[in-house]
């Protein structure tokens, strides 16, 4: 899913149908802009100011309970989940403050 600012979110499917584009270019030009909107100084002052200090909690192995209700994923996948929200609430800031500017 892609996102617009203080607009439904849309895929990157129905973006190139309504541009008239291929879904890979959109998926290139979004790609491209993230990591310009990344290289911003408002981005990385946000980006710092978030997350100061970044430490993996530690986790008791021995105590992983088994069977079909356990949910599979890592303490690393979870930090990594949610690093990238965090990334993805900073990237709208960052295009509010853009968008405010101009």
């Amino acid at each position: 899913m892609l996102w617009g600012i203080n607009e439904n979110e849309k895929t990157s499917k129905k973006i190139a149908e309504e541009l008239n584009l291929s879904e890979q270019r959109v998926n290139s030009i979004k790609f491209n802009a993230l990591q310009k909107i990344k290289k911003t100084k408002y981005f990385r002052m946000l980006y710092l100011e978030m997350n100061p200090i970044s430490y993996y909690p530690t986790h008791d192995l021995q105590r992983i309970p088994s069977g079909n209700n356990f949910n599979k994923s890592s303490p690393v996948e979870r930090i990594v989940l949610e690093k990238q929200k965090q990334e993805k609430q900073l990237l709208k800031k960052t295009l509010k403050h853009i968008k405010s500017t101009f």
